[in-house]
């Protein structure tokens, strides 16, 4: 059927009730609102960036140009209950609602194809996921009458579907599938089951493990040792545990209320946060957020909800991040057809620019612009000191230009980094900026910290070659260095008191001896083109943080 224009609208979320304490945090967002009739189901993007695919339960589904969301010409395949990328983004694969069906999209040409992988009799596809080095789709199928169901592992050579892979049976109704990176083992949960079932893709042994509850949905980490599950229908609060896959112990659990109703999971492997969809058990249109609807934020290192959104004031049903970390994808209010629609929300700060560093003792002070808070406040920063490979919080909170870094060796260069952080998602990291901290005493040759003091310079002979001074010194620490010289006598010189005779600069790392070269300037070379030139050498050095020592020289440049 013909797909109606999508009207977009941006605007700000509004914080939502907050749960167990998470902070109801503001984000930007562009809204997608869907025509009358037809109801998003599930999202999927693009792993290279290209595209989000939008499935619904009517008879269309739309790929999206991200992070714009500009739409794609829609596609005609019936509803679909689930859908995933292959890795390299060539090919997405849906679940249809009703049948046994795989519907293939070729990303490139906006195409479909439609392939029946579930065994005859089956009538639903309930999960679907992509995974593995030769990359496979795991589908699970059931009957609407069966209590249990079957995986079928396929492949998809080009457009076409091979429909002859081989299929697991699980002894359980299935519903959402995950697969390891490396497609060694499948694990498919059930809505109806206390259970999750791990399928060896190898042998195809399926063995079950209990764990308490009904799970709606499951992510995989991507070292594939954890799995995250969402969980409710159950007593107590809803929750996302985090599950340990070699004995599939509960490690962790985030708790979201009663009646949250968790359904899709999206984690970010960079961030390590969680991002859950909250359907809530609010079926109607006031647009008031009640408790457990909206899109919960759990840091996966202590599965802890750090915060709460509410994009639309309405029930999210399903969410998708992207590779950056930057947006993400909600799908909301599915149980409101006229309000149901995608929601883009801007995550993370944008990263600090312009950072300049004082070096101080045993520390550094960086002054920076604020990147946009994309309308969700900046609360803190964080900052690294390895590139990026691991980050410190600031703790107590700096907010706003200037923070200091505290902890610091003196005589150590350092590269630091900055992000800022608001409860969401950490800011995009800036260019670095390096520091020398502090200054070392003259009699420890560098090796510990301690109050700057004046070195005792001790200046080497110096030596002529060409049209250059070269001499050396002996430094306490770091620090930065110079060297002038200036023409004391000259024949037929005139003023030549006046002319400086050569400069040069060095940055000192740290303790050990310092080779410094004056070149000539012009006037210089001039000068002893008519004669010789007698040279008064002045070599200084500043450690970071201490006084200003020199020592001078004289030279005579032979007539050359």
């Amino acid at each position: 059927m013909p797909f109606p224009a999508h009207s977009i609208t941006t605007g700000v979320i509004v914080g939502a009730v907050a749960l167990l304490g998470a902070v109801p945090v503001a984000g930007a967002y562009t809204r997608i609102t869907s025509p009358t009739g037809y109801v998003p189901r599930a999202i999927a993007l693009d792993p290279t960036g290209g595209t989000a695919l939008v499935t619904g339960q009517s008879s269309a589904i739309t790929p999206f140009a991200i992070p714009d969301l500009v739409a794609r010409s829609p596609l005609s395949t019936g509803g679909t209950l689930a859908a995933a990328y292959r890795p390299d983004g060539a090919y997405a694969f849906m679940a249809q609602a009703a049948s046994a069906h795989v519907v293939l999209l070729d990303t490139a040409a906006n195409t479909v194809a439609v392939a029946q992988i579930c065994p005859s009799g089956s009538d639903a596809m309930t999960g679907l996921a992509v995974g593995g080095a030769t990359p496979s789709v795991y589908s699970a199928c059931h009957t609407s009458a069966g209590a249990t169901g079957v995986l079928m592992q396929t492949s998809a050579d080009g457009n076409v579907m091979n429909t002859n892979g081989p299929g697991w049976s699980l002894g359980i109704r299935p519903g959402a599938v995950a697969v390891t990176p490396d497609g060694r083992r499948a694990y498919v949960a059930s809505a109806s089951a206390p259970t999750i079932v791990e399928v060896d893709t190898a042998t195809g042994v399926a063995t079950p493990h209990a764990i308490g509850r009904e799970a709606r949905a499951i992510e995989i980490d991507p070292a594939g040792t954890h799995a995250y599950l969402s969980l409710w229908s159950g007593p107590g609060e809803d929750a996302v545990v985090r599950v340990r896959l070699a004995d599939f112990a509960v490690t962790g659990t985030a708790g979201l209320g009663a009646s949250a109703n968790p359904d899709g999971l999206a984690l970010h492997a960079e961030t390590g946060l969680l991002y859950v969809a909250m359907e809530g058990s609010d079926t109607d249109s006031d647009l008031i957020v009640d408790t457990g609807e909206g899109l919960a934020i759990v840091d996966t290192a202590t599965m802890q909800v750090t915060a709460t959104l509410s994009p639309d004031r309405l029930p999210v049903r399903d969410v998708a991040v992207d590779a950056d970390g930057m947006y993400a994808y909600a799908i909301t209010s599915p149980t409101l057809p006229t309000l149901a629609n995608v929601t883009r929300i801007q995550l993370r700060p944008n990263a600090p620019t312009d950072l300049r560093a004082t070096a101080g003792d045993r520390s550094a002070t960086i002054r920076f612009q604020a990147g946009s808070d994309n309308q969700a406040p900046i609360a803190n920063y964080a900052y690294s000191l390895d590139d990026g490979a691991s980050w410190t919080t600031l703790s107590p909170a700096q907010p706003t230009s200037p923070i200091t870094i505290p902890g610091l060796r003196n005589g150590i260069t350092y590269t630091v980094r900055l992000r800022a952080l608001n409860g969401q998602a950490p800011g995009q990291p800036s260019a670095g900026v390096t520091v020398t901290p502090g200054a070392l005493p003259a009699n420890d040759g560098g090796a510990s910290a301690g109050t700057p003091t004046t070195p005792r310079l001790r200046v080497a002979k110096a030596t002529v070659r060409g049209n250059a001074i070269t001499t050396s010194f002996t430094a306490s620490g770091p620090g930065r260095a110079t060297i002038t010289g200036t023409v004391v006598t000259a024949r037929r010189a005139g003023r030549a008191k006046a002319v400086t005779a050569c400069t040069g600069t060095a940055t000192v790392r740290k303790a050990g001896t310092v080779r410094m070269t004056c070149t000539l300037t012009k006037r210089a070379k001039a000068l002893r083109r008519k004669g010789a030139v007698t040279v008064r050498l002045v070599t200084a050095f500043t450690p970071t943080g201490g006084t200003r020592a020199a020592g001078t020289q004289t030279v005579v440049l032979k007539q050359g």
